[in-house]
């Protein structure tokens, strides 16, 4: 349509039209009915043009503003499009942390005790790292009171395997828990490393527990400062972490127990 008006209406038509006008005026003063007759077709032809560029005005205006909101939309297509890739890979970020990931606290040991005995009926094997060097502070019940040590020997019972390291420590009651334990558990899974390749001063350590190699226990302590004692973590990256720093001390120690026999010589040359 606005091809067909361009071709009816252009410049040489506006042109006619201002050289009629020229002529009426020229003209009206000698040929008053000529002028009059020209100027009848003048009027309607002005009011021809006017609607004509109002009507281009507008068309043009609304070409102008289609193209504009065509842009905008096409802008908010971008924008839309770049918020979700962002909202897609935040979610992807927010997956992958939350995927494989469980956490415990325990307000106490006791806590901790209670979470073990269940957990270690669906476990096979248990690896601890006990290094602690400072003398141990009075607890609440003796070792041999402890829930810990008869869910451990249900465990060994059940044909199931327990590794341990431990080191030199200043505490003397570890050599008669680890002597108690190794005459009590002698001809089971009962594996005893004593840690003699990296010596340990004033660093007060973490017991870790590994699980199967698929959670890890922090802590262990009856009393501590910290807020929670003991943690649980069931994280693949977490656990491997751990898994990698037994397998760096175990490369270190040197073994007592193999669960056929106890190498009591060494045990008592470390204990004196």
């Amino acid at each position: 349509m606005m091809n067909n008006i361009e071709k009816l209406y252009n410049n040489k038509v506006i042109l006619a039209i201002v050289v009629g006008g020229l002529v009426v005026l020229i003209s009206k003063p000698f040929f008053p009915k000529f002028a009059q007759v020209v100027e009848s077709f003048l009027i309607p032809a002005f009011i021809v043009i006017v609607c004509f560029e109002i009507l281009i005005i507008r068309i043009n205006l609304s070409s102008d503003f289609e193209k504009v909101i065509k842009k905008i939309e096409l802008l908010e297509d971008y924008k839309k499009s770049e918020f979700d890739e962002i909202i897609k890979k935040t979610q992807s970020i927010k997956d992958q942390i939350q995927l494989g990931y469980q956490f415990k606290a325990f307000d106490s040991g006791e806590q901790f005790d209670d979470y073990l005995n269940f957990r270690v009926n669906q476990a096979k094997v248990i690896k601890v790292i006990h290094l602690n060097s400072f003398p141990s502070s009075s607890t609440d019940q003796s070792y041999e009171k402890r829930s810990y040590n008869n869910i451990i020997e249900g465990f060994l019972k059940s044909k199931k395997t327990f590794h341990r390291i431990y080191c030199k420590s200043d505490n003397p009651n570890i050599q008669d828990w680890i002597r108690s334990d190794l005459q009590k558990y002698e001809h089971l899974n009962h594996l005893i490393y004593y840690l003699d390749k990296i010596e340990l001063t004033n660093i007060r350590t973490i017991s870790v527990m590994i699980i199967d190699e698929e959670e890890v226990c922090l802590g262990g302590g009856y009393k501590t400062s910290y807020k929670h004692p003991t943690i649980a973590i069931k994280n693949k990256e977490i656990v491997q972490f751990y898994t990698d720093y037994f397998n760096y001390l175990l490369s270190a120690s040197i073994q007592i127990s193999s669960g056929d026999n106890v190498d009591w010589e060494l045990f008592n040359k470390i204990s004196s």
